[in-house]
């Protein structure tokens, strides 16, 4: 019965940082976190400026999202991680696959999402989208009793990102794999 459960929790995140990643066999380039602004974008037609652009809110919140996910993966604790997303944004079903798989005594060995570029787009007054690419190299997923789910060639995650303000954040609502 251990082995079902292995096998589907191993599929779980298959899944769940299927989300999140786009296979590849090219090597990811490295680079800078780029923000390129909608010619739409309310900050252009802003009768009075601010300290920080939404182009620039939703960039740190998207750089801000990798780290925290990166974090969740050695601790297990995804509290944080939840408040970066609405409850039926598929990028939740991460959260609760890494919750699952600490709590069942699992851990990640060698998971870590290195971000190559982040370009913030379509940027409404209440709405943007961010295309963030990022690098993910091999990692393993071990179970409680300390056998490989899932053995992973890591890859290249391409993925568009619908976010909505709520209050004085950006918070992500949709993710689609641009693969």
């Amino acid at each position: 019965m251990r082995t079902g459960t292995a096998a589907r929790m191993g599929a779980t995140l298959l899944v769940a940082v299927g989300v999140l990643t786009a296979c590849s066999g090219s090597e990811p380039k490295a680079g800078r976190v780029t923000v390129t602004p909608s010619p739409t974008s309310a900050s252009a037609t802003s009768p009075s400026p601010s300290a920080t652009t939404p182009e620039q809110q939703i960039e740190a919140a998207m750089a801000r999202y990798f780290e925290v996910t990166n974090e969740a993966f050695k601790t297990g604790d995804v509290a944080e991680l939840r408040a970066f997303s609405t409850s039926a944004c598929p990028c939740r079903r991460a959260t609760n696959t890494i919750a699952t798989t600490i709590a069942s005594g699992g851990h990640f060995e060698g998971i870590q999402y290195n971000v190559i570029s982040i370009r913030v787009h379509n940027v409404a007054a209440e709405t943007a989208a961010a295309e963030v690419k990022a690098s993910l190299p091999p990692y393993k997923v071990f179970n409680g009793a300390g056998e490989v789910t899932e053995n992973s060639k890591g890859g290249q995650l391409h993925t568009d990102y619908s976010l909505v303000r709520s209050g004085d954040r950006w918070i992500i609502g949709n993710a689609i794999d641009l693969r």
